[in-house]
């Protein structure tokens, strides 16, 4: 395998898991929405279900989306909530 083909490789799962990061994203924050109105705290695991993600990719997602800058942790909350940054709003507009 080139270096040309590894890097084309990287990028396209780079790519497609930014997609499914950002199907989760949307999914936790619709539940959240029809459950408590707007919201800016989310519980992920919430959209996971609804995609029918297993708790190691959840967590894949998550780790990206934190990277990313579209989640954080929400250092007030009792549960295992994040709450969306104005990166991850931009995001969930795109859809």
């Amino acid at each position: 395998m080139t270096e040309e083909t590894r890097k084309d490789t990287r990028v396209s799962q780079e790519a497609g898991m930014r997609e499914e990061a950002r199907q989760l994203l949307c999914a936790a924050y619709r539940r959240q929405v029809e459950i408590w109105g707007k919201v800016t705290q989310m519980d992920l695991g919430v959209g996971a279900e609804e995609l029918d993600l297993d708790a190691a990719r959840t967590a894949a997602l998550e780790d990206f989306m934190e990277v990313a800058g579209w989640i954080e942790g929400d250092p007030y909350s009792a549960v295992d909530s994040r709450r969306i940054t104005a990166r991850g709003l931009a995001v969930l507009r795109e859809a």
